[in-house]
């Protein structure tokens, strides 16, 4: 990168600011919306726009640190000070914004560079730390006003809870929210999802149900076709998840509907998922919690590829993405209906019997 480039950068994010803020501005002078409202808009934009240059920044700090880049220059750390030349922390009003968060997570990477603590041991050995969790909630409490802590952190346990990893980090460290804000009104919101982590745990420590079957060498099985042979019914629902993916596991609340249609349709139930060798525990966690009936399989390497070959040609794999086939590898159909769409997905499955 050329040294402009930070000029550049910050003249452009500089003007779609005045931009955005100038029209609400003329909202403000018709008397179309009120002050309230225009100084809550104003606050929300710098926000967003601060926040976005001070993460320029830290990308480009990132790839010096990667060693992608040889140099940190003068000019894109001065972008960096620049961004929190005006804190907004001086205006309570910021935690209304949506971006407040954003916002708050810029400014504590910026602390951890002007105090020094932003250096390449120090992120190798934060990215293999397994309490990494613990270090992002001692750094907000570190640098941000305190006024603020209470509001970001609720955000952040609030937001990694919902990510249904049921990392089990988590529980301590809203203990210690609790602790902290025992009179929370966050805390209601938050309660549940740590309730659901505390389940994981527990359930995580208890067999597998009789109608849970792993596929005989999985490990082995390198093709679609070769997956397929081995089950007993002629055709099969596969649903292609991770134990990472959200979504996927958002449609497990649809399993009982699904059971009663493929059992109806005389069809079989293969969980099909791409999570990685390291993973292997969550994965069969995962299976326990959401008592996943049906067989399982984990793909490998060679079956991975042809799933993403299958999917796009490009390569590309979103999920869960749902097929049906027969016990020979056909299918019988690329892009199945979700369990979600449980009424659509039965017109599907009367098509191909």
């Amino acid at each position: 990168m050329r040294d402009t480039i930070a000029t550049e950068i910050k003249q452009t994010i500089e003007q779609r600011k005045r931009a955005e803020i100038a029209e609400f501005e003329k909202l403000l002078s018709d008397k179309l919306i009120s002050r309230e409202i225009f100084d809550l808009v104003k606050t929300d934009r710098t926000s967003y726009y601060d926040a976005v240059l001070a993460t320029v920044a830290w990308i480009k700090k990132l790839m010096v640190i990667q060693g992608r880049e040889k140099v940190f220059t003068r000019e894109f750390e001065d972008l960096w000070k620049g961004a929190f030349e005006q804190l907004l922390f001086s205006n309570t009003e910021i935690l209304k914004s949506q971006w407040f968060n954003f916002y708050a997570e810029s400014y504590i990477s910026f602390q951890e560079y002007v105090n020094r603590n932003f250096t390449k041991e120090k992120f190798e050995a934060l990215s293999k730390a397994v309490r990494s969790k613990s270090n992002r909630v001692n750094n907000a409490k570190k640098y941000l006003p305190a006024r603020y802590c209470e509001d970001y952190l609720a955000n952040y346990l609030f937001e990694e809870s919902l990510q249904k990893k049921y990392e089990k980090e988590l529980i301590g460290l809203y203990n210690d929210f609790k602790t902290d804000y025992p009179e929370s009104e966050y805390n209601s919101y938050i309660s549940p999802l740590i309730d659901e982590i505390i389940e994981f745990h527990e359930t995580a420590n208890s067999d597998f149900g009789e109608n849970i079957k792993f596929v005989e060498n999985y490990q082995k099985l390198n093709t679609l076709n070769e997956v397929a042979s081995t089950l007993p019914k002629a055709k099969i629902y596969v649903d292609v998840w991770a134990s990472w993916c959200g979504p996927c596991k958002t449609e497990f609340a649809h399993k009982k509907e699904l059971d009663s249609l493929l059992q109806k349709n005389n069809i079989e139930m293969l969980y099909l998922s791409i999570d990685r060798d390291r993973d292997t525990t969550q994965w069969k966690n995962m299976i326990k919690f959401y008592n996943l009936e049906g067989f399982h399989i984990r793909a490998n390497e060679e079956l991975s590829s042809e799933l993403r070959k299958l999917f796009d040609k490009n390569g590309s794999l979103s999920i869960p993405w749902y097929i049906l086939i027969d016990n020979n590898g056909k299918i019988l159909k690329k892009f199945a209906s979700r369990p979600s769409q449980i009424e659509k997905l039965a017109i599907e499955l009367n098509e191909i019997n």
